[in-house]
């Protein structure tokens, strides 16, 4: 595998001019920035997923974490996933996220899966083999006011300083989301690892 890679024309969305709950809505923003160049690839838009052109991508999936369908899809997968995922925000839930995509997207040909398990090799692997952006958790109270947060992920750089590339939804976390958007920003690995062992949470996008 390549020491470097970044997927080019991945379209950035802001989640700071979202009309649903711009503070918290990163998950969502970050997978509509996903979900937006696989559409580009087959040559559709977010129309043809049901959301309306006057509609933000973001906004359209928000809402949709929020509606009966969901509801009942977490009903009927709490045994499997367990009965935590009703006491947190399902903005914040890799699995909720993961099962709106694929509602959209299985009919297109895309799938999403949410991954606990990776580190920072396996990730890279993954996004080069599938060359599609995945969305990536970070914690980046080390050097803002920003903890859980997540990002697109569009590529890396193994060489020096491993480092993952982002579009953050949020801005820049390197000027502490005070100037600056947060397109193509290089972030450390160590913004995305978790516990000792080092593990990544990530939804990675494939083609099926």
């Amino acid at each position: 595998m390549s020491d470097t890679f970044k997927i080019e024309n991945v379209e950035y969305f802001s989640q700071r001019d979202n009309v649903y709950v711009p503070s918290s809505s990163c998950f969502p923003t970050s997978l509509a920035m996903c979900m937006n160049y696989c559409l580009q690839l087959i040559g559709k838009t977010k129309i043809d997923v049901g959301c309306d052109a006057q509609m933000q991508l973001e906004d359209y999936l928000d809402y949709m974490l929020d509606d009966d369908k969901t509801k009942k899809w977490m009903t009927e997968n709490t045994s499997r996933l367990g009965n935590w995922i009703w006491n947190y925000n399902r903005r914040v839930l890799y699995d909720v996220e993961a099962y709106t995509f694929n509602r959209l997207m299985l009919p297109l040909g895309f799938k999403a899966t949410f991954y606990s398990n990776l580190n920072y090799i396996d990730l890279c692997n993954k996004l080069e083999e599938t060359k599609i952006p995945a969305v990536i958790g970070g914690n980046f109270s080390e050097i803002s006011n920003v903890k859980g947060h997540m990002n697109c992920l569009i590529g890396f750089n193994k060489l020096g300083l491993e480092e993952f590339i982002v579009h953050d939804p949020y801005g820049n976390a390197l000027t502490k989301y005070q100037v600056g958007n947060g397109k193509d920003i290089r972030y450390p690995k160590k913004f995305f690892t978790k516990g000792t062992d080092l593990k990544i949470y990530a939804v990675v996008i494939e083609r099926v």
